[in-house]
């Protein structure tokens, strides 16, 4: 299982370089994709840190998230929200067939993103 942390907490922190490092050259369609997906593993990577059961879908991970972390201090339920609106952005990006996310879209969804996994890794390494 520690293995499985690191490689998780890696993947997190490979796709958040990528956006910040590109959030205003990409679309915001891949930006979105990419921060949620580097949410996602920063999450899974605490999961298994603290044996929490991996949920089966991504709806999943959000409540899951929720249900463990909401009252983490001081931000925990800001990074419920961050998660939940992170989602919310990547299926737009991924299943609108119309680009309706804009270059503030980049910028928050890249924001939520580095947030979230701060706060991750932050309980990772209190564990």
């Amino acid at each position: 299982m520690i293995e499985e942390v690191r490689l998780h907490r890696a993947r997190a922190r490979r796709l958040l370089t990528m956006v910040e490092g590109r959030w205003d050259q990409e679309l915001p369609e891949i930006v979105a994709h990419t921060a949620y997906y580097a949410m996602y593993h920063a999450a899974i990577a605490l999961f298994g840190k603290r044996s929490v059961p991996l949920p089966k879908t991504h709806a999943g991970v959000n409540a899951r998230f929720s249900e463990h972390f909401r009252q983490v201090e001081p931000d925990g339920r800001d990074q419920v929200r961050r998660l939940g609106r992170a989602l919310e952005r990547r299926l737009i990006a991924d299943y609108d067939a119309v680009d309706i996310l804009k270059t503030e879209d980049a910028c928050a969804a890249r924001d939520d993103a580095i947030a979230f996994v701060a706060f991750c890794e932050r309980l990772i390494d209190e564990s």
